[in-house]
């Protein structure tokens, strides 16, 4: 009797290294980065100092999740807040993939003020490393409610890719007399884009 638990416990653990061995060579579908509070980097003019403001709360991202599903590439963007304050708001993430496509992809929202049709709903560009456009069908949608930017991009875009990697940085511009703006990287990083995600497979 105790010979066959052995053996039935060995077998468990077998089926469990097994299923574990297989989702490591699967590999990522969905990557989370958590960026520090109050890291944003702040400027008052293109001849003034960058300054970490801690207290600045609008455009201070928190957490940047990508997923690479069967269809589609995914990232959701999430601030401590996101508010319609600003001129002109940008996120703008860069991706490259194992067959060496790069794209990067830009959801800029505009002041009613500022002239254009763009207006706090936002618009989304994709283009190629030499600034090309690409029209695929890529979507998105700001929420000022829940402060957060998301975007869809179709699998396409990127060629169909095994695997993609990304980073992700946000800026907000207010034009004029009183011209200032931010900057915030999405992981762990005041200034510039931050660091790449892990592969991510679909």
């Amino acid at each position: 009797m105790l010979r066959r638990l052995l053996g039935l416990a060995m077998l468990c653990l077998m089926v469990l290294i097994g299923s574990a061995t297989a989702g490591q060579a699967a590999g990522l579908h969905g990557h989370t980065t958590i960026d520090p509070r109050g890291d944003v980097s702040m400027s008052t003019g293109p001849d003034s100092p960058d300054r970490v403001a801690p207290r600045q709360a609008n455009g201070d991202i928190v957490r940047t999740t990508f997923r690479h599903s069967e269809n589609a590439v995914w990232m959701r963007m999430r601030f401590r807040e996101l508010s319609r304050t600003w001129d002109s708001l940008v996120a703008m993430v860069r991706l490259r993939t194992n067959d060496g496509v790069y794209r990067e992809v830009s959801v800029v929202a505009l002041s009613p003020r500022m002239q254009g049709q763009i207006g706090w709903r936002g618009a989304i560009d994709v283009e190629r490393r030499d600034s090309s456009p690409v029209n695929c069908g890529a979507a998105r949608h700001i929420s000022y409610r829940t402060n957060a930017i998301l975007f869809r991009l179709p699998r396409a875009c990127l060629s169909n890719p095994r695997w993609f990697r990304a980073n992700a940085i946000f800026a907000a511009f207010r034009y004029g007399k009183n011209q200032n703006s931010l900057l915030d990287g999405g992981n762990n990083s005041a200034r510039g884009l931050s660091g790449w995600t892990p592969r991510l497979h679909h």
